[in-house]
């Protein structure tokens, strides 16, 4: 087992162990599971917008140092000028990624907002950003899993959510994005790690104005519900690795009940 900090994103990715967003890829089916991990043959993942915007929040609530140091503000409002096509240029040399100012005012608003929540500051206030975990799940066959950690500080796990709605309404974004599997998942993989008595929390900030947000921890029936979930999901991955069989929504025909009118 082992705790790793500053490993860049693309290295915790192409490391070694299943993580959550894999086990996601494995509910919808173990075939595409096989291809998206094990064929050799997926395409290579593309940064979407929304990706892309979360990794700029988040660098700029959980690492402001790093921010200032990776991104720089454009004023340009054209971006077919010569002037700002050797602006990038310049950044580029400077190892930044360039924003274009209200991307770049968004971010840290969004900390601003962040940081005013006196729950949300209390839990940031110290700790590290990213720390990645790698350990054998014993009760699964010796699985490696992994996780990244957005922030993790003595006694609590914090996990960084942008959304539209961080009231309780982001009660849905937990069900479809099924974030009580990676609470579940974290808060074991910590346990496994040596990591005692500690507490997963969601911060949620909203993407836009006034940028709102909600501090969260899961009810131990969700939490339980998260585990129940980890387990089926591991122990049916190291079944098919070790039958080799991968299969896809139907093995036969099904009955479908489509609920029609």
């Amino acid at each position: 087992m082992s705790l790793v900090e500053h490993l860049s994103n693309s290295e915790y990715h192409s490391s070694p162990g299943v993580s959550k967003s894999m086990l996601d890829v494995f509910s919808r089916s173990p075939h595409h599971y096989w291809w998206q991990y094990k064929s050799g043959q997926a395409p290579e993942r593309k940064e979407s917008p929304a990706m892309r915007q979360g990794t700029i929040i988040h660098t700029a609530i959980l690492e402001p140092v790093r921010f200032k140091e990776d991104y720089v503000a454009s004023k340009f409002t054209d971006k077919r000028s010569k002037a700002y096509k050797a602006f990038v240029e310049d950044a580029a040399e400077d190892g930044q990624i360039v924003l274009t100012q209200p991307e770049y005012d968004m971010a840290l608003k969004c900390r601003e907002s962040v940081m005013k929540n006196p729950y949300a500051a209390a839990a940031l206030s110290e700790g590290a950003a990213e720390v990645s975990a790698f350990v054998e799940d014993n009760e699964v066959d010796n699985l490696l899993v992994r996780a990244r950690f957005d922030w993790l500080a003595p006694g609590v796990i914090v996990d960084l959510k942008t959304t539209v709605h961080a009231g309780y309404d982001f009660a849905h974004s937990i069900r479809k994005y099924r974030y009580h599997l990676q609470a579940a998942m974290y808060s074991r993989v910590a346990q496994l790690c040596g990591i005692e008595k500690c507490e997963f929390l969601f911060i949620a900030v909203e993407r836009d104005f006034p940028y709102g947000v909600g501090v969260y921890k899961l009810s131990e029936e969700d939490m339980e519900n998260g585990l129940r979930l980890y387990f089926d999901l591991t122990s049916r991955l190291v079944e098919c690795e070790r039958e080799n069989k991968w299969p896809c929504y139907t093995e036969g025909v099904e009955t479908l009940n489509a609920y029609t009118k």
